[in-house]
Order: structure tokens, then C-alpha cells, then sequence
């Protein structure tokens, strides 16, 4: 078993919240109507995530990038990858290989090779992994003060 550490997520649309708040002035336009369905998501690099449901659905609540950033901070949490470049709730799709497979820790994104384990048994992994990450930077750390 293996675990990858992809990179620290940022939230892709920062403005959600305020965009929001424009688009109630707009009232019910075909513009606002369509505007209203962009989804908030993760984004590393030029890949989009969002947040998974238990049962592997997207997770459409309230602030739920807030609540899954915070909730990672104790034990990883489920994400799944936008495959298609409309982020909207209508247009969704999400990479199926990669179900149960994409987990945020600590506004990390890891990737698992399998997708049969337990958020405990993830959370077990993404420890050994941080532990194993940390003995090997003390290993050069103290490598390379001897060079000195």
C-alpha cells in the first residue's frame, strides 16, 4: 500500500461568497440562473476536487470547503476529481477511478493505490507516510551538517 502526497490545496473560487451576493441583485435572469449552479471546489495545480459524501457522492452542502479543510485538520477526508472542465452542479462529473482514492488531510491532498480501505486504516497510512517524510529529512538534515 502506498500513499502520495499531491500538494497543498487551495480553494478555486475564493470569491464564492461574493459572487453569490451578486448574483441575488441580478434577480432571476437566465445569466443568474446559470451563474447561481458554479460549484466551489479544491483546485492543486490545474485539477479541480471537490468534496465527497461517505456514501462516494459529491457533497453539495453550505461552506462545505470550509467544513472539509476544518474537518481535515483532525482525519482525511474524502475528495473526488472534476473531470470535466464545467464546474457546475448540473455539469458534474468526477473521475471514477479515482473514488475513495483522493484524500485531503490537513489541506494536503493524498492519493492511495487502493480504493478498498477505511478512513481509519487512510488515516494509519497518511501517519506512517508523514512519519516516514519526517525521519528522512532528519536523515539529511544530519547528512549534510556533517559536510559542513
Amino acid at each position: 500500500m502506498r500513499v502520495l502526497c499531491l500538494g497543498q490545496v487551495t480553494i478555486g473560487s475564493a470569491q464564492y461568497d461574493d459572487l453569490i451576493k451578486e448574483l441575488n441583485k441580478l434577480g432571476s435572469g437566465e445569466e443568474g440562473k446559470r451563474l447561481s449552479t458554479i460549484l466551489p471546489h479544491f483546485r492543486l495545480g490545474e485539477k479541480r476536487y471537490v468534496s465527497m459524501t461517505d456514501k462516494g457522492e459529491v457533497d453539495r452542502s453550505q461552506n462545505i470547503l470550509e467544513i472539509t479543510l476544518k474537518r481535515s485538520r483532525e482525519k482525511p477526508q474524502p475528495i473526488g476529481e472534476i473531470l470535466e472542465t464545467k464546474y457546475t452542479y448540473q455539469n458534474l462529473s468526477i473521475k471514477e477511478p479515482m473514488l475513495n482514492r483522493l484524500w485531503l488531510y490537513d489541506s494536503r491532498l493524498y492519493q492511495v493505490d487502493r480504493n478498498d480501505l477505511s478512513q481509519e486504516q487512510i488515516h494509519l497510512l497518511i501517519f506512517d507516510f508523514l512519519e516516514k517524510q519526517n525521519r528522512k529529512f532528519e536523515d539529511l538534515e544530519r547528512k549534510y551538517k556533517e559536510r559542513k
